[in-house]
């Protein structure tokens, strides 16, 4: 990815995923699963302390690079000519990298979030 501050412009991003789709009239229903791998670069960008946050107590810290798994279920239905509703479940493990770094600790701390990220969506979509 090209990022237009120079932080990570190195940084390798890369994605390999499988889907299945099944029609049971006007529902579509899918499933899919994916790897996603973050190189240091971009991990260190967006996890690592920044000078003004280590400088007010929070512990460095190197991200290295990772692989989040993702699943996810999801089901489409036409409401009519222009309308699409949508719903999906998603499913993901972060990488160690991103689950060790102080700012994400704090924030789950803060929330009492879990390691991994469940996202439920409901969507309808107007088609032009």
């Amino acid at each position: 990815p090209l990022s237009f501050n120079n932080d990570c412009n190195d940084g390798i991003y890369s994605s390999l995923w499988v889907a299945r789709t099944w029609q049971a009239k006007n529902w579509e229903i899918y499933a899919s699963a994916g790897l996603e791998y973050l190189s240091e670069e971009i991990l260190s960008h967006y996890y690592e302390p920044t000078d003004e946050l280590q400088n007010v107590g929070f512990p460095s810290y190197d991200a290295g690079s990772g692989i989040n798994v993702t699943t996810q279920l999801g089901v489409s239905y036409p409401i009519s000519e222009n309308v699409l509703f949508e719903s999906y479940v998603r499913y993901t493990e972060l990488s160690n990298s991103i689950n060790k770094s102080p700012i994400v600790r704090l924030v789950k701390d803060l929330e009492g979030r879990d390691e991994n990220v469940t996202e439920f969506g409901v969507l309808f979509s107007y088609v032009f």
